[in-house]
């Protein structure tokens, strides 16, 4: 199993999260949350440092689709595991945005992300049969928050999945620490699905001492 976690464990830059955890993992999600002046100088700063410590994936701007676009012709110049994209409610600037760069930008994986909000299913659905063509971010945890059947979500999406987020929650959280149940349920899910054993697994878990604490639980019930 491919594990890696987010670069939100220590307060720092993206590099020196990198340093804390590259030796326990096999990559690091960049959390890029939006795209700005003072982000773009920092990538620049330091993903040559970083590319040579770890493989990457990133997580791209939540907050407009220009953004997106501006990180990813970023980091076009690097190769990287995937690009994690959220859906945004401009289902038709989205769609066309995905499919011209996924069609004439195959360097690096652009992939869709399931929320805790129903946009996903909402833009899947605008999509048709053009859906098909997506790839996926499938984040286990926001499905264990909304209570919908990850078994489902698989039976509908299961050859478009290209990375998988993981982390655990309750009625009320997303985004804490598993309980054994969970741990136990979501081993057993990519058991079941062999072809997920490969599939990048991030933790997203934004302190240090937990995340480094599911990576040992993760590692030994996969064995």
């Amino acid at each position: 199993m491919m594990v890696g976690a987010t670069s939100w464990q220590i307060r720092g830059t993206y590099l020196d999260n990198v340093h804390v955890i590259s030796d326990d993992l096999d990559f690091c999600e960049l959390l890029v949350y939006t795209w700005d002046l003072s982000t773009e100088e920092l990538l620049i700063k330091e993903m040559d440092a970083i590319t040579q410590k770890t493989t990457i994936s990133v997580h791209l701007p939540t907050d407009t689709l220009e953004n997106v676009k501006q990180a990813v012709s970023f980091f076009e110049a690097f190769n990287c595991l995937n690009l994690t994209v959220h859906p945004f409610a401009d289902f038709k600037g989205l769609a066309n945005y995905y499919f011209h760069y996924t069609q004439n930008s195959p360097k690096n994986r652009l992939s869709l992300e399931n929320l805790e909000d129903n946009l996903f299913m909402e833009f899947t659905n605008y999509l048709g049969k053009e859906k098909n063509k997506l790839a996926i971010t499938m984040d286990y945890g926001h499905l264990l928050y909304t209570g919908d059947s990850v078994e489902h979500f698989y039976n509908k999406f299961g050859p478009q999945i290209r990375e998988i987020h993981f982390h655990g929650a309750d009625k009320n959280n997303a985004h804490i620490y598993p309980n054994k149940e969970s741990l136990e349920g979501f081993v057993q899910f990519i058991k079941r699905h062999e072809e997920l054993e490969k599939t990048p697994v991030c933790i997203e878990l934004f302190h240090w001492p937990q995340t480094q604490q599911l990576v040992k639980e993760l590692k030994a019930y996969a064995g």
